[in-house]
């Protein structure tokens, strides 16, 4: 199931391009080559990248794959090239993933990107990301109350993006995206003022959160369900939507509360 797992991974993250600057990465016992920073594709705890290297003349090109909870990589696909970067020779090694052995170039390599990696919010679970987005919105839209000057639009939308911390609390926010009705603009910075904390962020996850909350409030028409969303670059989205209920809708919602009254009333009694 690991290797079929591993095999799925690599099907949806090869990139062939290469990188146009390369970090140089060198080892304890003196080695060195060059990590291409650019292009690693996370997924859970696997991440799978680029690494280059120079001997006798030729450059080496390794995709690699390395499982950081595991402590595991291994070298999936070998390019040769000559001085002149025509391709020589190419070697598909599969999917053989190895214990890290210590003070060596590949652990080195494994700690450049099982970094990067901590700080990717692709390497967290999209089930435990959807837990947490679901607080978030029910935490704004809780303390959320729109307000509006008068307007023929049917929906208004402000986006804000903010910044997160690994304890929760916000540390930066900024409205990317204003309405033309500054009151309404102004009750979506209100609600952002208030909350300065939100829960702690996934315990795996290393880095900064940065977050878009698009803020939609519907004048005209039935009311969406919040929803987030994460790019392959770990960029989140939540979208948050608050509506005005219609007269007909409250006048409907009233007469079933009285048609329904006397028989809660009835069921009471008997």
């Amino acid at each position: 199931m690991r290797l079929f797992f591993c095999f799925l991974l690599l099907i949806f993250t090869f990139c062939p391009s290469w990188a146009s600057d390369w970090t140089n990465v060198k080892a304890a016992n003196g080695k060195t080559a060059l990590l291409d920073t650019e292009n690693i594709s996370v997924k859970n705890n696997y991440a799978s990248y680029w690494v280059k290297s120079s001997k006798n003349g030729y450059t080496y090109k390794y995709y690699m794959l390395s499982d950081c909870s595991q402590g595991a990589s291994c070298i999936v696909q070998t390019y040769k090239y000559d001085s002149k970067g025509n391709l020589l020779a190419s070697k598909d090694n599969g999917v053989n993933l190895e214990k890290i052995m210590p003070d060596s170039l590949n652990e080195q390599l494994y700690k450049n990107v099982c970094e990067y990696l901590s700080k990717n919010p692709m390497s967290i679970d999209s089930k435990i990301w959807e837990t947490y987005f679901q607080s978030v919105n029910s935490q704004i839209k809780k303390d959320w109350k729109p307000e509006y000057a008068k307007t023929s639009q049917e929906r208004l939308t402000t986006s804000l993006k903010i910044k997160i911390n690994s304890d929760g609390s916000v540390v930066d926010k900024n409205i990317i995206n204003k309405t033309n009705n500054e009151q309404f603009d102004n009750s979506v910075n209100a609600v952002m003022e208030n909350i300065k904390n939100f829960q702690p962020l996934p315990e795996n996850f290393k880095g900064v959160l940065e977050c878009n909350i698009n803020f939609n409030y519907i004048i005209k028409g039935d009311e969406l369900s919040d929803s987030y969303s994460m790019d392959q670059n770990g960029a989140v989205t939540l979208n948050i939507y608050k509506a005005k209920v219609s007269v007909g809708k409250a006048i409907g919602n009233g007469l079933g509360f009285i048609i329904c009254l006397p028989l809660v009333l009835l069921g009471a009694l008997l």
